[in-house]
């Protein structure tokens, strides 16, 4: 049975996919910093993934990690907290995927990493980068998809990156 851990699995986006990750018979470890974790038949680790050393012994025994965990917050402040988590935590998890032979990294970037303050039609993965700050969050972002898809190959970890935008549905807090 492969093991997938997912961080921010406490969120939102973070247990529909570990609730998919569990559909199709994956033994799910989350990760999160909630004080627990409300989803059933997964194995909980409180880690805070700013934390290095407490992320590479979070990532043993795990196959592969999808990446969610993140600081959303579009405004121009808390800049250190948003940076932390978002390119320090994602360097933290591209390590404990090395340190421990995870083979598969998915990085859950935002479509806000190409995003210029006009709609996008027919985009791809061609899109360049934002050559506009939106805010700490996009910034950040694009710096740590930019870090992940660089790891691609190294010591054995694939790495890729999806972007999803504006993520809502059944269970959702935010929008609904």
């Amino acid at each position: 049975m492969a093991v997938s851990l997912v961080t921010g699995g406490c969120g939102f986006l973070g247990m529909a996919i570990a609730r998919g990750l569990q559909a199709r018979g994956d033994e799910v470890v989350v990760v999160d910093v909630a004080p627990e974790c409300p989803l059933e038949g997964v194995e909980y680790r409180r880690v805070d993934i700013t934390d290095k050393q407490a992320v590479i012994e979070a990532c043993r025994g795990v196959d592969s990690i999808v990446h969610n965990a993140s600081i959303v917050h579009t405004k121009q402040n808390k800049e250190d907290v948003v940076w932390a988590v978002n390119l320090g935590g994602t360097e933290n998890m591209l390590d404990g995927a090395r340190a421990n032979g995870v083979k598969r990294f998915i990085y859950i970037s935002s479509g806000s990493v190409v995003y210029e303050g006009r709609d996008i039609e027919n985009g791809d993965e061609s899109l360049p980068y934002a050559s506009i700050s939106q805010a700490p969050y996009a910034d950040s972002k694009i710096q740590a998809e930019k870090v992940v898809l660089q790891q691609n190959g190294r010591d054995g970890v694939a790495t890729c990156a999806l972007r999803p935008h504006v993520v809502f549905g059944p269970g959702d807090g935010r929008f609904l």
